[in-house]
């Protein structure tokens, strides 16, 4: 099962608040070493924490460059479920471990994903977009 994936709810305050503070205040910020999907079964919420699926897991994620304010995923994350549930939401953390890191954002599918125990899940694309001048 593929899920492409549009943005809604793309950045997290933690993001927004750690990009204009190192543009604008010379705050110190240092790029994640990895960025990590986590898939949800409903909003994550504003801390990232809510519906989390049973398969409680993070997966890497990589991307190209960024180019007109949009960055694209450049693999294809994936979940085994461990047990019947809809995926209908994915988050980035900068973290791989469950409970630790900060969120970065998420964003809801196209279309939600459901599934059985053993049934693979796969987030077949996505690009993050910010919002530029014109």
């Amino acid at each position: 099962m593929s899920i492409s994936v549009f943005s809604t709810a793309w950045p997290s305050t933690y993001l927004v608040d750690a990009l204009l503070n190192a543009t604008f205040n010379g705050a110190a910020w240092s790029s994640p070493s990895g960025i990590y999907v986590q898939f949800h079964t409903g909003s994550p919420g504003t801390a990232g924490t809510s519906n989390q699926s049973a398969t409680n897991v993070r997966e890497h994620a990589t991307f190209g460059s960024a180019s007109a304010g949009s960055i694209a995923m450049s693999n294809q994350p994936q979940v085994t479920l461990v047990s019947s549930e809809t995926i209908s939401w994915v988050s980035f953390w900068d973290n791989a471990t469950v409970g630790s890191g900060n969120f970065l954002g998420a964003v809801q599918p196209s279309a939600s994903k459901s599934g059985v125990s053993g049934n693979i899940v796969v987030l077949s694309s996505q690009t993050l977009s910010m919002p530029t001048a014109a």
